[in-house]
């Protein structure tokens, strides 16, 4: 479908939700559906002007510029090297010889292809997976000079971080602390988790932001500025990845709610954190780690707002399903036995991060004695490994596309929200139902 046609039914599908939720006129319900109507439309017209927005033929096609290394991954059988220049960011790829690390500067020289992006849901376009990450384009045959680092930029303490942990933690351990601290991964650790369905847990998203926005402001008896001032500090030394932004606007809003004595909902938090990130870079919506992100924040913050917390591990199997809809049809196929594993990955992982991060303090730091605190967590980590190995060999199966029709994933994405809201079981259920019959008429 064209990007109006799509903006067009979703402020249907936004005004059908309006209604649907009022059993009568509550006060104030004419502005506020006048607010969100003009919020849908300043957002609808913003982000299909940039989605459809052609390549400006009079852009300079040529680079002479310095710039400093922000990012640098593997790509392939390549390294992805994203430079910061004075025009903006721009992207070489280089051969694995050439090594170039977060921090350095650099003077660049090469032909400009600007990205074009055509986003589609069905196949990866990556046009749209640079552009959402606010590359404009990348360098052809890129002449890269080294000039030396760059110690004032989170890209350079990210460097001097990452080669401290490789040279002074075990393998287990700095696997985990690479994902939780730097968003970095471990492509051995990545694939284990890949197989037991629990990839999340090594992905900077809500859950990492979370343990550190929630347990700062424990610490910091409910304050806002410290824990504010930690949470965006955290958020951009580990990359500043979209589900972790995400995460963290959403806590910012909870944070600012309290402050001014207005508690806010978390399927409120959720949705307008989406909404800011998709205003600042609407090509995220394709991105598939950024759909599972606000997806799963939005089921678990339902089942949290409605204060039913005996149904809280229920959230977990139906988060499964849910984001199993969207993994399946990227990459086929959904270990079933990630749907148990999660019940009790979500709430060990939750102590175990904090716990792991302080004891890599001292060793580190290079404190004497440091290693012996290593070596247990080395264990207890090996252990958890050959359960999760274990049970997986016991649940081989695979679910497919087939296993996640859309009409009841649909269902599910409205319902749960609508009842998160405060709105009645009964008419969220039939909101529910309409939407998702209306989805499969579509799709």
């Amino acid at each position: 479908m064209p990007v109006w046609a799509c903006l067009a039914t979703g402020l249907f599908v936004m005004t059908f939700l309006a209604f649907s939720g009022t059993v009568s006129s509550c006060p104030r319900f004419t502005v506020i559906l006048f607010f969100l109507t003009g919020v849908f439309f300043i957002f609808g017209v913003t982000a299909g002007i940039r989605l459809e927005k052609p390549v400006p033929k009079a852009q300079i096609s040529w680079l002479e510029s310095k710039g400093t290394v922000v990012t640098e991954r593997s790509w392939g059988n390549r390294r992805a090297v994203i430079i910061k220049t004075s025009k903006g960011k721009f992207l070489c790829k280089l051969p694995s010889g050439r090594l170039f690390r977060e921090g350095d500067r650099v003077s660049l020289e090469g032909k400009i292809r600007y990205f074009d992006p055509a986003p589609s849901s069905r196949e990866f376009d990556e046009d749209s997976y640079w552009r959402a990450r606010g590359v404009l384009g990348s360098i052809q045959d890129p002449d890269l000079v080294k000039e030396g680092r760059d110690w004032l930029t989170f890209s350079a303490w990210r460097r001097f971080l990452k080669e401290r942990i490789l040279l002074t933690i075990p393998q287990r351990t700095r696997g985990y602390i690479l994902a939780s601290w730097l968003g970095a991964r471990d492509p051995d650790l990545s694939e284990k988790h890949r197989k037991w369905g629990t990839s999340h847990i090594l992905a900077i998203s809500g859950f990492h932001v979370g343990i550190v926005a929630l347990g700062l402001r424990r610490i910091t008896r409910r304050r806002v500025l410290a824990p504010s001032i930690f949470m965006w500090g955290y958020v951009l030394l580990s990359g500043g990845a979209a589900s972790a932004l995400r995460a963290a606007l959403m806590f910012q809003t909870a944070f600012l709610g309290d402050l001014l004595g207005r508690p806010v909902r978390a399927v409120n938090a959720v949705s307008a954190a989406a909404v800011m990130i998709l205003l600042w870079r609407p090509w995220w919506f394709w991105d598939l780690g950024w759909r599972l992100s606000v997806t799963a924040a939005l089921v678990l913050g339902s089942i949290v707002s409605t204060r039913e917390w005996r149904r809280f591990w229920a959230g977990i199997p139906i988060v499964w399903y849910v984001t199993g809809a969207f993994i399946s049809r990227s990459f086929g196929s959904v270990p079933v036995a990630g749907m148990i594993m999660n019940i009790f990955a979500v709430p060990l992982f939750g102590f175990l991060l904090p716990a792991m991060s302080l004891i890599v303090l001292p060793g580190l730091c290079g404190i004497p004695g440091a290693g012996i605190l290593l070596r247990i967590m080395e264990m207890l980590l090996w252990s958890l490994h050959y359960c999760a190995q274990g049970l997986s060999l016991m649940i081989p199966f695979q679910a497919g596309s087939d296993f996640f029709p859309v009409i009841p994933v649909c269902a599910m994405l409205v319902y749960l929200p609508l009842r998160g809201a405060g709105i009645a079981r009964s008419r969220s259920a039939c909101a529910g139902v309409f939407s998702a019959l209306f989805a499969g008429i579509l799709f």
